[in-house]
């Protein structure tokens, strides 16, 4: 797309020229739910990631003036990926209260419909154009297949079930919101990376089911750190860590989502939503 790489919002560094190009308010472990990641300390929820975004509107509209703020708002693009770290750092760890309180269903809904609030509340702050990330493949991370137990490697059906069943809801709120909201665009990005976990080799990938950097089975046991194996070449490798898929990984599904078909991203792509 020809602009460099966001700053963190938090970033020391970040300036009033950084500010202009845009700013991440994401926050590693943080999910849909407030109680999601607190095993984390330090992680942003997403009410705190709503409420620097409302500081930064402030900070720019201080630089450029109100009325260029709310269109620099309104023709930003708003990229949001959330949903796994409620399940993987909440719903399904053995000592959360989530899942003795509700069943898989209902936790799902709980989930979808505060969702759709979120995205609702982010449109009642000015933003009109949304990049909505699907679940990916739960059942096929190296941590659930290492927890889990997978005797070969293959994905966990259970784990994959809770990925299908939130990904059609999440659509479905996507276009439930575009009838809803004419004047906003919420684009839905497929699950891509199952294809690079289900065919690797037909990307150019060797391994599929194992980290690049980690520890114990499928390297799917804690964060990447300085005692954890590391691969000699993770441009082979579909994951980075036991939990997160490594930058190729990244630019393959950069890509598609900037020019892919609607078995990609509905109901449009990236480039055609900014006329680029």
């Amino acid at each position: 797309m020809g602009v460099p790489f966001i700053k963190s919002y938090l970033d020391p560094s970040i300036d009033d020229s950084s500010l202009l190009l845009g700013a991440n308010f994401g926050s590693a472990g943080a999910g849909i739910l407030n109680t999601t990641g607190r095993s984390f300390f330090t992680v942003l929820t997403i009410e705190k990631q709503f409420e620097l975004f409302q500081e930064y509107k402030q900070r720019v509209a201080g630089i450029i003036g109100q009325s260029a703020m709310e269109e620099l708002i309104r023709t930003a693009l708003f990229s949001l990926t959330f949903g796994g770290n409620d399940y993987i750092n909440n719903y399904l760890m053995p000592t959360a209260r989530s899942n003795k309180m509700f069943s898989l269903s209902q936790w799902q809904d709980i989930l979808i419909s505060t969702y759709k609030g979120q995205l609702k509340e982010l449109y009642n702050l000015g933003a009109r154009r949304f990049s909505i990330s699907s679940l990916g493949p739960l059942g096929c991370i190296p941590s659930q297949l290492n927890i889990n137990k997978s005797p070969d490697g293959t994905c966990i059906p259970k784990l994959q079930q809770i990925s299908v069943n939130f990904n059609t809801a999440l659509k479905a709120i996507t276009e439930q919101l575009n009838a809803e909201l004419p004047d906003a665009t919420y684009l839905y990005v497929h699950s891509l990376a199952g294809d690079y976990i289900s065919n690797p080799t037909a990307y150019g990938f060797d391994v599929s089911n194992t980290a690049c950097c980690g520890q114990g089975k499928y390297n799917g046991f804690l964060i990447c750190n300085r005692f954890s194996n590391l691969c000699p070449d993770r441009t082979k490798y579909v994951f980075w860590d036991p939990f997160h898929p490594t930058e190729r990984v990244n630019g393959l599904v950069a890509e598609r989502v900037l020019n892919g078909p609607p078995s990609d991203i509905s109901p449009m792509n990236l480039r055609q939503l900014l006329g680029i």
